[in-house]
């Protein structure tokens, strides 16, 4: 059972959900506020529980979606309850809650039944299997073996050499940090910046510029406290209104606000007043420490109180929001930042964005191919269940087959298959090696970039940040855009058209693969044709430049922000 049946549908519910959590954040901080005797406003608690509630509200909205429509198709449906009871378990964070919603079968099918209660849908107990069993509730059928690629370690003196520098580096770092850390106007962290472009902008800025540590919480640093329901009740209260589905987010709250939010916030408070001591910077950028590192949002959060600048960016400094799935991410974070960092130029309009090369092409600027003859297919993974995402995966594997079953067995011969790092319970590879025995994988013993030079073409079978990468770095790329799920921001179509009439951009995935059987052989005539290479340069000055000098270039924004504050 899909839960949406057109990109629309699923584009217009990404607003939806994006809507309802900043209104449910905001009657949620309020309680919180509450129970934790604090005055915070709105805004803080956004931060704080936004990342959560965007998984948990868009998860049962998937799952209610999903079960509204069988009762719309079957009379009387019914649905087989748990073996296990998950009324009293507990989520220490939002990526414990994230992990167990997207693979976790059983805790998937307890969401099911308390949406179907909800919806007052008979549930019947696994003890009393009878006839009407045959005609229960089966959503998400799919498999829930769990697949991740193992790393390929490679000769173990290297890696003991690299261990030994890592350790050297951390020790150093450490000194560094006690030295430079209180002196510096703005802090870097977890800013995807490489080490060396990091320590530039510290020489260069006279570490008025200078980047933590990593010091995110561990499990470990949540003390193990039961429970309390008499405040998880209270943060269910909620005066009801004709929006069935929004009683059921508040009703299912309970069960599914981690502990961090409630049992163990001084825990957060008290890990960050100690990590964060007697850092007062006035500005804090970081792009990618908005999810999940409570302590750190604590933190930047008052200090934005306080008067400091927050600058937040696109993930990994990479690419843009072309996709609603992305843009409602972009748009949450540029909502809590007075700066928004951004690798392209499709924000001419907004003062709050400043455009940088991105951190993660400064490593391979300016870096020459060499190609072999390979193909490079990219892959990608979402949550086994979904959570975060509305889109149906499905549809991306079979997408895949259909590529790979269009190639003559020559050309399938030159692909190197490089899957997600988290295969989240899909099987990809096993699914390709049953159709596809000699497919060749990357087992990422190499960098995405050094796969990405040595590949005479690479494959995109999705629109994210890594096809953006490949295209600003001009390696000969073709992407595959599945029109039936995934729908373009309004403002990118023109541009993606444009992609589309050089032969980069492809929607079916049949002409894709007749495509690369008519043009393998002259990849690179086509890549570094005049209008090829137009459409390239066109594409890139607007969603992925790089700047000559993109070291200043960071230099002089930061700057320009501080001068401004």
């Amino acid at each position: 059972i899909k839960a949406f049946d057109s990109p629309e549908e699923i584009s217009q519910s990404y607003e939806y959900i994006y809507d309802l959590v900043n209104e449910v954040s905001t009657i949620i901080g309020e309680k919180l506020n509450i129970i934790h005797k604090k005055n915070y406003k709105s805004e803080y608690w956004k931060v704080m529980l936004g990342i959560w509630l965007l998984n948990y509200i868009s998860m049962l909205y998937d799952r209610y979606t999903r079960i509204k429509k069988v009762i719309k198709s079957i009379k009387e449906p019914t649905i087989t309850n748990t073996d296990r009871d998950f009324s009293q378990y507990e989520f220490i964070n939002g990526i414990q809650f994230f992990e167990t919603a997207s693979i976790d079968k059983e805790f998937n099918q307890f969401i099911y039944v308390q949406i179907s209660k909800h919806l007052n849908i008979k549930v019947i107990n696994n003890n009393k299997r009878n006839n009407v069993l045959e005609r229960s509730l089966i959503l998400n059928k799919v498999s829930s073996d769990i697949n991740v690629p193992g790393k390929h370690m490679g000769n173990p003196i290297f890696t003991n050499i690299k261990n030994i520098f890592k350790y050297v580096y951390s020790f150093i770092k450490k000194v560094e940090e006690k030295i430079f850390s209180n002196r510096s106007e703005i802090i870097f962290y977890h800013s995807y910046l490489p080490l060396k472009s990091s320590f530039l902008l510290s020489i260069m800025s006279f570490y008025k510029i200078y980047e933590l540590n990593l010091r995110r919480m561990k499990s470990y640093n949540f003390k193990k406290l039961i429970k309390n329901n008499n405040d998880r009740s209270y943060i269910s209260k909620y005066d009801k209104d004709n929006d069935e589905f929004k009683n059921l987010v508040f009703k299912m709250m309970p069960l599914c606000i981690p502990k961090s939010f409630i049992e163990n916030y001084k825990d957060i408070i008290n890990y960050s007043n100690q990590a964060y001591k007697n850092l007062k910077p006035k500005i804090i950028f970081s792009p990618n420490a908005w999810s999940y590192d409570y302590a750190f949002i604590h933190w930047a959060m008052n200090c934005k109180f306080e008067g400091s600048k927050i600058v937040s960016g696109t993930h990994a400094n990479g690419g843009p929001a072309c996709l609603k799935r992305y843009k409602i991410l972009v748009d949450f974070e540029k909502s809590l930042a007075n700066y928004y960092i951004d690798a392209g130029r499709y924000y001419l309009n907004d003062n709050k964005i400043k455009n940088l090369t991105s951190g993660i092409l400064l490593k391979s600027r300016g870096r020459k191919r060499r190609p072999q003859d390979q193909i490079l297919y990219v892959g990608t993974a979402d949550p086994l269940y979904p959570i975060g995402v509305l889109e149906d995966f499905n549809s991306y594997i079979n997408n895949t087959m259909q590529i790979l079953r269009a190639l003559p067995k020559e050309i399938q011969s030159k692909i190197l298959f490089r899957s997600h790092y988290e295969d989240t319970g899909w099987g990809l590879n096993e699914k390709i090696s049953r159709n596809f025995p000699g497919m060749k994988y990357s087992m990422w013993n190499k960098k995405f970039h050094d796969e990405i030079f040595s590949s005479k073409l690479c494959i995109y079978g999705y629109i994210s940040t890594t096809c953006h990468e490949s295209l600003a770095l001009n390696i000969p790329s073709i992407i595959f855009l599945d029109k039936g799920q995934y729908l373009l921001n309004e403002e990118c179509k023109e541009d993606f058209e444009s992609l589309k009439n050089v032969g980069i951009l492809h929607d079916d995935p049949i002409k894709l693969a007749n495509w690369l059987k008519l043009n393998y052989y002259q990849i690179d005539k086509w890549w570094y044709s005049r209008e090829c290479q137009r459409t390239i340069n066109q594409f890139n000055f607007k969603y992925m430049h790089i700047e000559k000098k993109p070291y200043i270039e960071w230099k002089n924004v930061f700057q320009s922000i501080l001068n401004d504050s």
